[in-house]
């Protein structure tokens, strides 16, 4: 095969995959009606590695070791808090309604990340984040975003997942987001992109003797008490939108309401159709 009709089956094999992981999301019944648009920050990574992958192994591309990226997370419900206020959010006051986690990536390796996209479902839904490290600038996205235009009266509305951005991680670089997460939730609140497995998802780029290669993955990131704590009563208790599955993790945005039909809950919670 040439190098020309290569470039095409790569090009096929691509827009294939696109379509077929657009062809999943129906973003007309995201949620009862009124929310009528979606934008999932980082999903087609798996789609486009694997057609490049292949197309390398067609060139005889060598199997090149990719570079390790670390992701750790801690905190939670027995995370040590000092004293009854949170400075570094404002002095907010923590209670059992909030908790506190934070996220650590860096790079152990000896070679350059690029384009650095990590797909985090969070135990509780952001209140605030503060972001550190050394070296290397990032991004905190919304990685399931609801478009309400102009609906949102009457609702407190929380992002639930995340999507950090890294353009660029170099050997020995280390940053990290601190989150203040709510668990606590009251009727007419909408949470959006409530992950229903506790998966942290990755891709990234990089760079061998002039070829770019692609990397993605998960990583487990534990807390199952905390997840069944925060997000386990909520069915009982929430109109549930039509869930997203980019990739391994499930996505599901949740109207709060003590409803029994989807128009009851939003004229409780003041949502127009349409």
């Amino acid at each position: 095969m040439g190098f020309r009709e290569l470039l095409v089956s790569a090009y096929g094999r691509i827009k294939s995959g696109l379509k077929s992981d657009i062809s999943e999301i129906n973003t007309s019944s995201i949620i009862v009606g009124a929310l009528v648009a979606i934008v999932i920050s980082a999903s087609f990574g798996p789609v486009i590695t694997g057609a490049v992958a292949h197309t390398a192994n067609d060139w005889n591309v060598p199997p090149y070791q990719s570079p390790p990226l670390s992701v750790s997370m801690t905190g939670g419900s027995g995370y040590t808090i000092e004293g009854e206020s949170l400075e570094e959010f404002g002095g907010v006051r923590y209670d059992e309604t909030v908790r506190v986690y934070e996220i650590v990536i860096s790079n152990p390796g000896k070679q350059p990340i690029q384009d650095l996209d990590i797909n985090v479902p969070l135990p509780g839904c952001v209140v605030d984040y503060n972001t550190g490290g050394v070296g290397s600038e990032m991004d905190v996205l919304d990685f399931v975003s609801l478009d309400l235009r102009g609906q949102s009266e009457g609702l407190d509305v929380y992002s639930c997942s995340k999507t950090i951005t890294v353009e660029q991680l170099d050997p020995g670089d280390t940053v990290s987001v601190r989150f203040l997460l709510q668990v606590s939730f009251d009727e007419c609140d909408l949470l959006q992109g409530v992950g229903t497995e506790n998966l942290i998802e990755y891709n990234y780029q990089w760079r061998k003797n002039g070829i770019q290669f692609f990397e993605s993955g998960d990583i487990g990131m534990g807390f199952n008490q905390d997840f069944r704590e925060t997000f386990g009563p909520i069915d009982n208790t929430a109109i549930r939108g039509k869930p997203a599955q980019p990739r391994e993790v499930v996505y599901t945005n949740y109207l709060l309401a003590n409803a029994t039909t989807i128009p009851q809950g939003m004229g409780k919670c003041r949502l127009m159709s349409g």
